[in-house]
């Protein structure tokens, strides 16, 4: 994501990262792992028919170490479910609402229920200040 100035008031569709990491729920959370790793993201989005049915994020990982589930655990089994979700038209300002009332750092973006982006906290904030 380019980094830019935009107000509060508009939609958050502009500002969101459209290249989007995805797991199945059928994966293995090794790969979700790898594939956090790999693109130095702080979550995956689990879609299924392209739409969002979970998230797996760092967080996620604490608690399935915690409970000693194994790198072959599935994705399904240790996702954070339902994902809260913003769609594109929603204002930026909204955005920053869910993600702060639901204490989220990382909103799929949806258009008509399908994901078509995702937004961090830290996008919200480089977007958003001088």
């Amino acid at each position: 994501m380019s980094h830019f100035l935009v107000y509060p008031t508009e939609e958050i569709g502009k500002i969101m990262n459209r290249k989007v990491v995805t797991v199945r729920p059928d994966d293995a959370i090794r790969r979700a792992a790898s594939l956090m790793e790999e693109n130095n993201i702080g979550s995956v989005v689990v879609v299924q028919d392209s739409k969002p049915v979970g998230i797996v994020t760092e967080r996620d990982f604490v608690r399935i170490v915690s409970r000693g589930q194994g790198s072959e655990a599935k994705v399904r089994d240790v996702m954070s479910v339902p994902p809260v979700t913003c769609e594109s038209s929603r204002k930026v300002t909204d955005a920053f609402v869910i993600m702060a009332t639901k204490r989220i750092n990382h909103l799929p973006i949806t258009q008509n229920g399908l994901l078509v982006g995702v937004v961090a906290a830290r996008d919200l904030l480089a977007a958003t200040l001088v």
